[in-house]
């Protein structure tokens, strides 16, 4: 799918703008788990912490498909997988939760979050709650001018750095279908604690971590939307979050690929190029393969947004489509490098390593499956 004049201006921008950036020191940051704010200033800089953001809020706005475009010369350009992780966080979960539930209530701490001078957290998964959010037990108990929360947060990405959080938490029996509702929180509350960085297998640069409410009060002006409205909201939410969240992975796929390619071309055994065999250049053809049915189910739901129709099957084929896809390029890629795949120095270890835990973010594969076979009408669900 070609890109138009504008996009590719774009596109090149991001790359220019990121050409190397942090990637002299990842491997270091990688083995001590450690995020790179100066990068996330830099992506800031080039309008990718909040680009679907209206301008007057302080955002790019970009159209969806600006966005992606914008999102996989991140991927593309800057190796650091865990920051575009977290710059998706900050912005389809956190951003999208306020602009969906009223943008102009909370529009000085938007346009502070689109600009990147805050780091925002989406926090939903409990310990007893991940996929059935209607599970949650964290409670918002009416005050007499506003809320006391209180609960616990687990899995929560940037929880250890973000400055806002917005937090889901029942304000009604558990299981009913408006029993939900979401609040904006900042850190500096009192009672709001949350937990070092988690140790992960991949995706180390994002801060990961638990967050924990003791009795916070909150004035009535922190919830987001109506009472009650939580889910509907969560659920909107999650549409932008699976749709377009993995779209940096497309520029990463993208760059393995290339890197694969040079090294099959360059790597000579038995007298020739390994590309010349065809059980490697099978490889690199599925891979490219891949990554071409990724870009275009993401380049898709974009479009479907743009246009103003639902994106519910389109996000959850691209969430799926694109983590399911990531992993398998990433492996191809291993095979291609053989034992030097397997040396840290490669950097192919590593990409796998974060292509690993693209399965389990934004909903898992199986949730994906489960909501695709209801949309399409397979379940009597």
């Amino acid at each position: 799918m070609p890109l138009t004049p504008s996009q590719k201006e774009l596109h090149d921008r991001v790359v220019q703008g990121l050409a190397e950036a942090g990637a002299d020191d990842l491997a270091r940051r990688d083995g001590a788990f450690e995020f790179d704010r100066a990068l996330w200033n830099t992506c800031a800089g080039l309008g990718l912490a909040g680009p679907m953001v209206p301008e007057k809020l302080g955002g790019q706005g970009m159209s969806a498909s600006d966005a992606v475009v914008a999102m996989e010369a991140l991927g593309y350009a800057c190796k650091d997988n865990g920051l575009a992780l977290a710059l998706g966080a900050h912005g389809w979960g956190c951003l999208s939760a306020l602009l969906a539930g009223n943008g102009t209530k909370h529009a000085d701490l938007i346009r502070q979050l689109a600009r990147g001078e805050l780091i925002g957290a989406l926090a939903v998964t409990e310990p007893d709650a991940g996929s059935d959010i209607g599970a949650i037990e964290t409670t918002a108990v009416r005050t007499e001018n506003g809320y006391r929360l209180s609960g616990r947060k687990v899995f929560i990405t940037n929880a250890p750095i973000a400055d806002v959080f917005v937090i889901l938490a029942r304000t009604g029996d558990i299981g009913a279908a408006f029993g939900l509702s979401a609040f904006c929180v900042r850190r500096e509350i009192d009672g709001l604690q949350t937990s070092q960085n988690v140790p992960k297998m991949g995706l180390r640069t994002a801060q990961m971590g638990d967050v924990v409410l003791n009795d916070c009060h909150v004035p009535e002006s922190a919830r987001i939307g109506a009472e009650g409205g939580g889910l509907r909201l969560f659920l909107k939410v999650m549409e932008f979050e699976r749709g377009f969240i993995l779209a940096p992975a497309i520029g990463a796929m993208q760059r393995l690929y290339e890197q694969a390619a040079d090294y099959a071309r360059s790597r000579r055994q038995f007298g020739r190029p390994i590309a010349d065999f065809q059980s490697v250049s099978k490889r690199l053809v599925d891979m490219y393969r891949l990554i071409e049915a990724a870009r275009l189910v993401v380049r898709e739901t974009a479009l479907q947004m743009d246009a103003g129709q639902s994106i519910a099957k389109y996000s959850a084929l691209a969430k799926l489509t694109v983590s399911e896809n990531w992993v398998q390029v990433a492996q191809e890629a291993m095979h291609v490098f053989g034992g030097a795949g397997f040396l840290m120095e490669s950097e192919i270890e590593r990409e796998l390593r974060d292509a690993q835990g693209s399965l389990s973010y934004s909903g898992t594969s199986e949730i994906q499956y489960r909501t695709l076979a209801h949309l399409l009408k397979l379940t009597a669900e």
